[in-house]
Parts: C-alpha cells; structure tokens; sequence
C-alpha cells in the first residue's frame, strides 16, 4: 500500500488510501512519502456513514477524500492545529477568513476582493484553511480541502481577523462582542471532538481566536462598495 504525506504548517500527516484516485483530490499538497507508516486510513464503515451528506458526488475515493477532513482535524489537534470553515485571503501580509452560513457570499467576497485589488489579495485556501496556534498567536495555510470551486491557495500568513458574512439590502459593518461571537465561530471548527482532551485543545484555540482576534460582521450586498468598506474597517487592525 503506497503512502502519501502532507504537510501542514509545522506538523506533517502520512496517509493511506482505499481508492487509487483519492490522492488527486489532494493535489498539489500531496507527495509520496518514503516512510511505510501511515497516521490515517479511512475505515469503511466511517466513510458509509458520511456518504449520504455527499449529494454532489458519492464516488468511492471522493467520499474518502471528505471523510479526511475530520480524521486530518483530530490528529492534528494534539499538535493544536485544526480545520476551519473559510475562505481564507492573504491581505497586507495577514490572514483574513471570511466565514457565514452557505449562500452568504464567502467565494463572492474573494471574487470581488481580487478583482479590486488584484496583486494585493492572496488565497490561501477556498473552504477549509488550517489553522495552528503557536505561541500564543494564530497563522493559517492552505489544506487540500478547497470547496467546490476548487480555489487551490498556496499562500499562509499570520492571522489579522475573522469577517462573519450576512446578505443584506445595504452595506454595514461592525465588531462582535465575544458573546455574540462564539456561537457563529465555533460552528466552523471542522472537527468532531472524541474526547475531553480534544475538546481541552478545541476550546484553546477558540479561546485565542476569541480573546485575541477581532470577529467583524459584514452585512453586504456582495458589492464592490461592500469590499471598500470592509477594506478600510480592516486597515485598524493592520
């Protein structure tokens, strides 16, 4: 069985796969690994159990491509990294995720972002950036989990904030209490914690991402005036 590895921020993951078409999905962050020993190797009953949430596409390796996520997230919590729900930019040599329920906008953000400032914008990853606490500050990468349009970002960064989207008939932006913070962010820690160590290092990060971070609500029309207000909110963290 071949095994392949990954590379994520300062930790590393070898995998083993079912399916011979599984690592395509994983490209370009996937390599072949000289070491025989893997870290993850989907079971098949785990994989049976998600399938049925994969309308788009219930392929054999496409399933065990998602079913990584999760798997990825737990092991890499020990190392206190974890998968995030965003579309991740790199902007003025931060990292600004951009977070909110499905349809409100996330890709559109980056579209319009990189259509105003072109050369200035960086992806870094178009659904599920990693994230990894180190000393006390946070620095996200790419991870080869990219949505469905396939964003592939090569960028990583320091982290500067988080901007939660709602769609709106009007442009306004503000920042979040933590109160009022917690609940939208914990929802897109991509990981289901096992245990009370995993939920130990959840709560960690989420501590950090919380007490450090600005969290910014951005009620939008998707517009380029949406991007200009953003823009000039952020330069008070920059």
């Amino acid at each position: 069985m071949k095994v392949y590895e990954i590379s994520y921020g300062q930790h590393k993951l070898r995998y083993a796969f079912h399916y011979e078409k599984t690592p395509l999905y994983m490209r370009p962050y996937i390599r072949l690994s000289e070491n025989e020993e893997y870290d993850i190797l989907s079971p098949i009953d785990y994989m049976e159990e998600l399938r049925p949430y994969y309308t788009e596409n219930q392929d054999d390796d496409y399933v065990e491509y998602k079913s990584l996520i999760n798997l990825s997230s737990l092991a890499l919590l020990r190392e206190n990294g974890v998968f995030f729900h965003a579309v991740a930019i790199r902007y003025k040599q931060k990292a600004w995720l951009f977070i909110g329920r499905s349809g409100t906008g996330k890709t559109t953000q980056y579209k319009n972002w990189k259509k105003r400032y072109r050369d200035q914008i960086e992806l870094i990853c178009g659904d599920m950036p990693y994230l990894e606490l180190n000393d006390g500050n946070i620095h996200v990468y790419p991870s080869p989990w990219n949505g469905k349009e396939r964003f592939k970002g090569k960028a990583d960064a320091p982290l500067g904030g988080i901007v939660f989207l709602e769609k709106g008939d009007h442009n306004e932006i503000r920042e979040m209490s933590v109160k009022e913070a917690l609940a939208p962010l914990f929802h897109q820690f991509a990981v289901e914690p096992q245990n009370e160590e995993d939920i130990r290092q959840l709560s960690n990060i989420a501590d950090v991402l919380l007490k450090k971070y600005p969290v910014i609500k951005l009620i939008n029309k998707a517009d380029q005036e949406a991007v200009e207000l953003c823009s000039k909110y952020l330069e008070k963290y920059l």
